[in-house]
């Protein structure tokens, strides 16, 4: 898949103006929810959505501009996209990168192998999962001990 969507529905918006959908007629004020879940899960733009593919992504070694880009549908749609969301993401990503995650160890020294399990309802994510973030550098471990708790 190309990504899990947090959020099966976003937030409904209400049309402006009269539009068309397979033949049915959608009044201007209607509400729309748009399905992420279904967007990308559409096989028809990324076969095997379940399977993890990034070459889905490049022809001839480069990003092919033909293939659907998740982010649309992740962050927002049209005119409503949360832009700041990408900056964010690698910001994040950055932060996590500071630390080895590891599977915690338990008391027998013996790391523990985690079961993911994922919550079903309008926000998807992990039910408990335990890990152990492990600064990679004295920088890293100087900048959490410098964060007022």
């Amino acid at each position: 898949m190309p990504l899990f969507p947090f959020f099966k529905y976003y937030i409904p918006h209400m049309l402006m103006a009269d539009d068309e959908y397979q033949g049915w007629l959608l009044p201007s004020g209607t509400l729309v929810t748009p399905n992420s879940w279904a967007i990308l899960n559409d096989q028809t733009v990324y076969p095997d959505p379940s399977v993890f593919n990034p070459e889905r992504f490049l022809k001839d070694g480069k990003i092919d501009p033909e293939v659907q880009d998740p982010q649309m549908a992740v962050f927002g749609y049209d005119r409503r996209i949360w832009r700041i969301a990408n900056a964010s993401t690698w910001l994040s990503a950055g932060y996590i990168l500071s630390f080895n995650v590891e599977k915690p160890v338990g008391s027998n020294a013996i790391p523990i192998e985690p079961k993911v399990k994922y919550c079903s309802g309008m926000v998807r994510h992990p039910d408990t999962l335990e890990c152990a973030f492990i600064p990679r550098s004295e920088d890293t471990r100087d900048m959490i001990g410098s964060v007022d708790a």
